[in-house]
């Protein structure tokens, strides 16, 4: 079966997208029932969306995984590294989108 992701959000978008649900997360709720109910209704909503978003940092992060392999299978000077090296190797080189899957996969809990 081919599939092809179409609608995948930016690491840019869904970086934006975390930064606020993290500051919405950050702010106290009062006492007010209105108030209340209309902070529930926003946190169901970026409920709703946090699993998304952490699908779509996972799915940038394994086009990073990816690249970063093949690059190090083509640099010769990596090629006599130990797989678990070469491993962290490209860990490291995916640094930012596993910060942010890692970001994500908090706000998703």
């Amino acid at each position: 079966m081919t599939f092809k992701a179409t609608n995948v959000q930016t690491p840019e978008q869904l970086f934006v997208l975390a930064q606020a649900i993290h500051d919405f997360l950050r702010t106290e709720a009062n006492d007010e029932i209105e108030s209340c109910i209309k902070r529930g209704h926003e946190l169901a909503a970026y409920m709703a969306n946090t699993g998304k978003m952490l699908a779509d940092a996972k799915y940038h992060r394994d086009h990073e995984m990816r690249n970063s392999a093949l690059f190090s299978l083509k640099d010769s000077k990596r090629c006599g590294l130990p797989a678990s090296t070469l491993n962290e190797l490209i860990k490291a080189d995916c640094k930012e989108i596993n910060y942010l899957v890692n970001w994500i996969e908090q706000l998703d809990k």
